[in-house]
């Protein structure tokens, strides 16, 4: 989490150098929101939503105290949300929705990526053959439960004790 809000800071150090101009307004908070969801749909996080509205909260506060840091050593006067603290809680809140929504499409990512269906859909119909045994072929007989040592060959368990008269195993 603290590493996706320090991935996000980027966007302000892009804005402080000039590169915003550059990429156009748009680019870097999508770029942004697109690393996001991948990141944390690949890599499978156990509450994706959660973790990125956590870090759109991270990145938040981060802001707040990097323009804190920052804007007096680069403009000679504080500016940002601390110079207008009515700006806190709209940033707050912005940026914390920019999380819920860069979750929630992780969640989706992370879904497709995984198979599973996202929360509140139903998943795909099975039939009778593919959820037995994924469309395997199988035994129109009683499955019976083996003891065979997995690293042996199927068949060696199965098969009666023979005497090798050639004393090969």
């Amino acid at each position: 989490m603290i590493g996706l809000a320090a991935l996000a800071l980027v966007r302000p150090l892009f804005s402080i150098v000039g590169l915003i101009d550059a990429l156009g307004e748009p680019a870097a908070p999508l770029l942004l929101t697109l690393a996001w969801v991948l990141i944390v749909g690949l890599s499978r996080v156990r509450e994706p939503l959660l973790t990125l509205v956590a870090a759109g909260l991270s990145y938040a506060v981060a802001t707040i105290l990097l323009s804190a840091v920052l804007s007096p050593i680069l403009t000679g006067h504080p500016q940002g949300p601390l110079a207008t603290p009515f700006a806190i809680v709209p940033l707050l809140i912005v940026d914390t929705m920019w999380g819920l929504i860069a979750g929630g499409l992780a969640v989706l990512d992370a879904g497709c990526a995984t198979g599973v269906a996202p929360p509140g859909t139903s998943p795909p119909p099975t039939s009778p053959a593919t959820a037995a045994g994924g469309g395997r072929n199988q035994p129109d007989g009683p499955v019976v439960a083996s003891t065979a040592n997995p690293a042996e060959p199927h068949h060696a368990a199965t098969a009666p004790a023979q005497s090798n008269p050639h004393g090969r195993p």
